[in-house]
This record gives structure tokens, sequence and C-alpha cells, in this order.
């Protein structure tokens, strides 16, 4: 009983797994490229790597330890000095400490936000290899469809063909029949009226004899095998067609698996229908402020302006605070009370930056840098802005064409149906009913290409509102 427990509780937790990857495949396979894309692993450890940069910023300079030791003491009033012990901590000016720790702070900020822009870009990428596989799938699956449609029209045109031809054969034997019948009674008849019934006999040789008969049969046969001929380059050109896209299939399906970093030949689970999981989500032009690359530069921007407080902090002095020990041993010359007693003295120190030019140059640097970035934040964002515009036409315009190609697809499903009803009655329909197909194969392909579009523009607009 254990171990039936144990093989059902695994098939359950087996089951919910495979559901949970086909019912939200897409979301499954960009976490794991979250995990598991090289270069987007390796953009996050260089994010690390400079996040680590703050901890140096947060601390104040080493302080500085001197030690010095007579090779011969020096003698003194109060005594022989053996050695000097200095201990300095230098501080900068007020005020220098805080905005470097801030500038360091928002080159980190900056760089996750570069982070984010590649996790974005990738997640965009597999998107789009995603929807054309999905493209190429049902693409594949129309020009099967279609194939079998072909098939039926062409089990039609055979059964016409094979009536028209037992129909003539018929008829054909019927005037072959009635002139051997009248040849006989000619031959009866008195010899006066031979040249009448000789000349009527001809007559009615000529008529049966006419080129009109064996048009009429010839343009049944060869309509029936041209009708045959048209199908069969239809069908080879929809296998080629298929051909083709399972190559293609072939290709996206390593470019996407080199994406996920997974092995070439793994396989890729495709939904049968597109379904956009967030259908509430409305894009708004104001979102792009959530961009990364947007928000990356204004990060950029107020590390700048940090830097300009910190180099002008620079130009100020520094100062430093100290001990200084002195050992001292005793002297038997000396008399005085402070015969031996070490000395200690307090020590202020101050850096003079008198050289101004060096300070003025860097003042003037992290300034224009800070220009510079607040003219890229400005640009960035009208660009994101003409994208996302644009973006969003295009998916009303694709909208739109959905919806009409799913109505002429519809409205021709029907009248091919009608057709082919009708086209078992009267065979010189073929042709509307091979232009109806042939516009059903366009109307289908239009379709499917102008969701695969949406699902793209989608994907679009999404990365320009910074999301994945």
């Amino acid at each position: 009983m254990k171990n039936h427990l144990l093989i059902i509780i695994l098939f359950i937790l087996f089951k919910h797994c495979a559901y949970t990857q086909t019912v939200d495949s897409l979301n499954y396979y960009l976490n794991y490229a979250k995990q598991n894309n090289p270069e987007l692993v390796s953009s996050f450890l260089k994010y690390k790597a400079f996040d680590e940069k703050r901890n140096q910023f947060y601390s104040l300079s080493d302080p500085n330890i001197e030690i010095g030791y007579y090779l011969k003491p020096m003698e003194l009033i109060s005594g022989n000095q053996i050695a000097d012990i200095k201990l300095m901590q230098m501080f900068p000016w007020f005020g220098s400490l805080k905005a470097s720790r801030e500038e360091s702070g928002f080159m980190s900020e900056s760089k996750y936000q570069e982070y984010l822009s590649k996790l974005i870009d990738i997640c965009y990428n597999i998107k789009s290899v995603y929807y054309l596989l999905y493209k190429t799938k049902k693409e594949i699956e129309i020009n099967k469809s279609n194939i079998k449609l072909l098939k039926t029209i062409e089990q039609i045109v055979i059964t016409n063909y094979k009536l028209i031809d037992v129909s003539q054969t018929s008829n054909e034997n019927k005037m072959r029949s009635q002139q051997s019948a009248n040849n006989s009674s000619n031959s009866a008849n008195q010899q006066s009226m031979s040249s009448m019934v000789n000349s009527s006999q001809t007559n009615n040789n000529q008529v049966a004899n006419k080129p009109m008969n064996n048009n009429s049969m010839n343009a049944g046969k060869s309509g029936g095998l041209e009708d045959l001929f048209k199908i069969q380059i239809e069908v080879n050109d929809l296998e080629n067609s298929i051909s083709n896209l399972i190559d293609e299939q072939k290709y996206l399906k390593i470019k996407f698996n080199n994406l996920l970093n997974k092995n070439v030949n793994d396989s890729i689970y495709l939904p049968d229908t597109l379904i956009y999981s967030d259908n509430n989500t409305q894009f708004y032009s104001d979102s792009i402020i959530n961009n990364p690359m947007y928000v990356m530069l204004l990060k950029d921007t107020l590390a700048y302006t940090s830097s300009i407080t910190m180099a002008k902090k620079m130009g100020y002095p520094m100062f430093g605070i100290g001990l200084n020990y002195s050992i001292i041993s005793k002297s038997e010359m000396s008399t005085s009370n402070m015969n031996g007693n070490d000395m200690i003295m307090p020590m202020l120190t101050f850096s003079l930056p008198i050289y101004r030019k060096k300070y003025k140059s860097k003042v003037t640097e992290a300034e224009l840098l800070k220009q510079s970035s607040q003219y890229a934040v400005n640009s960035t964002k009208i660009k994101l802005n003409d994208e996302f515009n644009s973006a969003l036409k295009e998916l009303n315009v694709i909208n739109k064409s959905i919806l009409l190609y799913s109505k002429q697809k519809d409205l021709t499903k029907k009248i091919i149906d009608i057709t082919l009803v009708s086209l078992s009655v009267n065979s010189s329909e073929y042709e509307d009913v091979l232009r109806l197909q042939q516009q059903l194969l366009d109307y289908e392909i239009k379709e499917n290409e102008a969701i695969t579009n949406k699902y793209l523009t989608i994907s679009k607009l999404m990365l320009l509102n910074g999301k994945y």
C-alpha cells in the first residue's frame, strides 16, 4: 500500500509539473533563461561586482602609523630619547564622504538598470522566437489542411471524370448500333430506292460522324485531366512550403534553445492557441519612465550631481588628527623630575590645496557629464515615446486586420462548402472552387501572421514600458 501511495503521489506531482509547463510554458522558459542565459548571468555578475564598490567608499582612509628608532639614544634634559611612534588619521572636508557614497550608490543603481535592460531585451528575443515558432507551426497545419481540401476536390474531379468517360462510351456504342441497323435496312430495300436511301444514309453518316461528338468526348477527358494536373500543382506547391517551414522550424528551435542555454535538440512546447495572460494591462506613454534605459540615464545624472559636489569638496583642505609618542629612558646625568618620563604629543595637520587648476577641471568635467546625461535623458524619452506610439498604432491596425481576416476566412469556408456540393453535379465550377481555396489559404496565413505580429507588438510595448 505504501508503494502504491508513493507511486500515486509521484504521478500527481509529475502531472502537475507537466500541466504547469504546458499551461504557462512561455513564463517557464523566461524564468529558465533568467537563471541560465550566459549573457544575462554575466551582466548580473558585473552588476554585483560594481555594487561591491559601495563598501569601498563607506569608510575613512586607513590611518598612518610611523615608528622611528634611534640607533644611538638622543640625549635630552629629561632623559635619553630612544624612539618615536606617530599615529595619524586623515579626514576629508565635511560632506565629501557623503557625496562619494551617494555617487557610488547611484552608479550601482545605474548598473542594475543596465542589467534589467539586458534582461528585458533577452526576454523579448525569447518571446519573438517563441511566437515565430508558433506561427511556423500553425502555418504548417494550415497548409496540411488545405492539402486535405485539395484532395477532396481531387476525388470529386476524378469521380466526375469517370462518369463523363462512361457516358461518352455508352453514347458511342449506341451510335454504332444505330448505324449497323440502318445499313441492314438499306440492303433489303428495292433497287429503285437505292439512290434515295444512299443519299439519306450519307447524310446520316455525316451526322453520326460529326467532329462535334468527338470534340465533346475529348473535351470531357482533357478537361478532367487538366483539372487533376492543376490540383497536383497546388498540392506540390503546398508540400514544398511545408518542407521549407519545417527547415525554418529547425533553425528557430536551435536559436530558441541557445537563448535558454539548453541542448539544441530539446523539445519545445507550443500551445494550440496563443493566449495573452495579462489582458487587463493597459499601455500608457507615461509608463516609459519605467524603461530601464531611461531610469539608468536618470541615475547617471544623479551620480554626476554627487560627483560635482565631491569634486568641489576635494578642493577644500583635508585635516588630520594624530598622536606622537616618544619613548625616553632615564639618564644618569639628569636631575630633572621628568627624567625617564615618556612624552605624548597630540597633533593636528592640514593639507593645502593651493594648485586649483586640477580641482576646477574636475568640477567642470562632472558638470559637462551631467549636462550630457540630461540631454541623453530627454533624447531617450522622445525616442521611447515615438516607438511606443508607433507600436500602439500598429497594434490597433493588427487587431482590425485579425477581425477582417477571421470574417473573410469564415465566409470563404461557407462558400467552399456550398460550392463543393454543386461541384459533384456541375464540374464547370471547379475553377471557382480552386480560386476560393487559394483565397482561403491566403486569409488563413494572413490571419496567422497578424496574430503573431500582435503578440510581437505587445511584447515590444512591454519592453518599452520596462516589463518582460
